[in-house]
């Protein structure tokens, strides 16, 4: 490994280090899912592009770090998360799928997958955090099982750019490198969910895989700028709509 590979390696360990170290000051429930949890699982990290090229902006340069929290510390980590992309190594740290589709509940027995009005009820035993490791330092993710279901879950669609996340995973957990405390009953609640969901709003899914082909007809630099201006607002407009849809005291349902 080069001097340069190095020097990325602990830069990017130490953003990661450091939210870690802030959750953990504020007692917040984490797990860091996402590519960085897949790689953590997989292969210790080695497969992270800590210099991306095309990147549209300077968080684009390293993964993003995809955190699932409860939803009620999400106002205290994207508070985090403004800070830290105006950092030194400036870094997105990405709630989305806590607010938009799992709503984490670790003190609950049970936890939920949700898309505007539908709550679709999963063990909470499911998310609970376990370490792999990055690079030299353990981080906490979700057992590989439950975190290879979170594709899909997340989003909408499975993206191009993840099937091979997914099928490094996948042979991960066949081979027993990446070990499992679930069998694929337990987590059949997700597949369910997204049937579900595919038949309430098949507008949304329609909709999800045409900008997926779009992001990947188009030039990366400008996938990129697309990602940029496009998605923030876009995600910002759906948890309105899912606040919409589940009223300030709807409760779960189906």
């Amino acid at each position: 490994m080069s001097e340069d590979d190095e020097r990325a390696r602990a830069e990017f360990l130490g953003v990661v280090t450091q939210l870690e170290r802030w959750l953990e000051e504020q007692q917040i429930p984490y797990s860091i899912i996402g590519s960085i949890g897949v790689a953590a699982h997989t292969d210790r990290g080695a497969s992270l592009d800590l210099n991306r090229k095309h990147a549209f902006d300077d968080t684009q340069r390293i993964p993003d770090i995809d955190l699932l929290v409860p939803r009620e510390a999400i106002p205290r980590v994207q508070d985090y998360a403004a800070q830290a992309r105006s950092a030194s190594l400036p870094l997105k740290v990405d709630t989305a799928g806590a607010q938009l589709y799992i709503d984490y509940r670790p003190h609950e027995p049970y936890s939920y997958l949700t898309h505007r009005d539908l709550n679709f009820p999963v063990r909470s035993e499911l998310f609970e955090p376990q370490t792999a490791t990055l690079f030299d330092h353990q981080i906490k993710t979700l057992d590989p099982h439950t975190l290879l279901h979170t594709f899909g879950t997340i989003g909408g669609v499975v993206r191009k750019k993840d099937v091979p996340k997914i099928e490094a995973l996948s042979a991960a957990i066949v081979s027993g490198t990446a070990p499992t405390r679930f069998s694929a009953s337990d987590v059949r609640g997700f597949d369910q969910y997204r049937r579900v969901r595919e038949e309430k709003y098949p507008l949304f899914i329609r909709s999800k895989q045409a900008w997926e082909k779009l992001l990947t007809r188009l030039p990366p630099g400008m996938a990129n700028a697309a990602k940029h201006y496009v998605m923030p607002p876009a995600q910002r407009i759906m948890s309105r709509i899912n606040d919409a849809a589940r009223g300030p005291s709807a409760g779960p349902k189906l």
